[in-house]
């Protein structure tokens, strides 16, 4: 695979965890028709390219999360249930 194709994966994962608090190999796989072993290098990489976002895999989910995605989560049921009050 081209250096370009590699490189344009590397910005996507960054663009998605943006998007989303969490990546993981089936959506790489799904997006860019690359097999598991690719996408565990994809994001391999990723994180040793961005420390400072500490993706931490979370084995119930089967994805890499950020903590902002428990952030996320919380602020949405809180929203939510205040919703539900008026």
């Amino acid at each position: 695979m081209s250096k370009w194709f590699a490189n344009y994966r590397q910005e996507w994962i960054g663009n998605f965890i943006d998007d989303n608090y969490y990546i993981n190999r089936q959506v790489l796989m799904e997006k860019f028709d690359i097999g598991g072993a690719q996408a565990t290098r994809d994001i391999t990489l990723f994180r040793k390219r961005n420390p400072e976002l500490k993706l931490e895999y979370e084995t119930s989910f089967k994805k890499y999360i950020t903590i902002n995605y428990y952030t996320t989560i919380a602020l949405q049921k809180y929203a939510a249930h205040n919703s539900n009050k008026r």
